[in-house]
């Protein structure tokens, strides 16, 4: 089975009907029906955030769709990123994958649709703290998405990147992921995997990720990523000497 096809995504497995487009799972949190998917249906390497942001949000429901996948200040961030861990070459960029349907890349969330809690200030959210809570208060929603998204990956998908190297995501990630994948081991701080592909967790491209410099730099998270990617003989990884 591969990953979905480029485009808005027809799903309502989280939602009682398929006229409603929001849901309360839980008293705090709120999903809206906005699911999707961005580059290759068979790729080599697939890109995961966690949810949309506000932003990714807005532009999903009044943009154009090849903006929404990690859009505004994000997407350049996205890309240096992948440039960092020699993914993409210095003289290409993101968007370009992103946008074609038949990319070696693969983009999209943990859960496809936007997932959002309410704050102390009674807004809603979607960074920050309340993502790690997810596991905790909505790990439903947590499965219905990953069953249906990420269980039955490509034989060709080796590498899966996700986005957020917080100690409390990177363990609540490897819990979901194992369920699916249950001959899954740690490999080191930031990546985990089995016989098929590996999952290496790398900094978050959100302008609001104070860490972002300090991890582009090389850090030993940074080191543990690369060295996880590395390991994998059909991922091609580009030297930038």
């Amino acid at each position: 089975m591969s990953l979905p096809l480029h485009g808005k995504l027809n799903c309502h497995r989280c939602f009682k009907s398929c006229d409603t487009t929001l849901s309360k799972p839980h008293p705090l949190w709120l999903l809206k029906n906005d699911p999707g998917a961005w580059g290759g249906a068979d790729p080599d390497i697939l890109v995961l955030g966690f949810s949309k942001g506000s932003t990714q949000a807005d532009i999903y429901e009044c943009g154009k769709f090849e903006d929404v996948a990690f859009g505004g200040q994000a997407r350049n961030r996205l890309d240096t990123v992948l440039k960092q861990l020699a993914l993409i070459k210095p003289d290409e960029h993101v968007s370009h994958e992103i946008s074609n349907p038949n990319s070696r890349f693969a983009f999209g969330s943990m859960i496809r649709c936007s997932l959002t809690r309410e704050g102390k200030s009674g807004k809603h959210a979607s960074s920050g703290d309340l993502i790690v809570k997810s596991f905790k208060e909505v790990p439903h929603i947590l499965d219905n998405c990953t069953n249906q998204y990420l269980s039955n990956l490509s034989e060709r998908t080796s590498l899966v990147i996700l986005l957020g190297i917080s100690y409390g995501y990177i363990s609540g990630c490897f819990e979901v992921l194992s369920r699916l994948y249950p001959e899954m081991t740690r490999l080191n701080s930031v990546s985990y995997g089995d016989a098929k592909r590996t999952f290496v967790h790398v900094t978050h491209p959100s302008p609001g990720n104070g860490h972002f410099t300090h991890w582009c730099k090389g850090n030993s998270k940074f080191d543990d990523a690369l060295s996880a990617i590395k390991q994998l003989t059909d991922v091609e990884v580009t030297s930038f000497s």
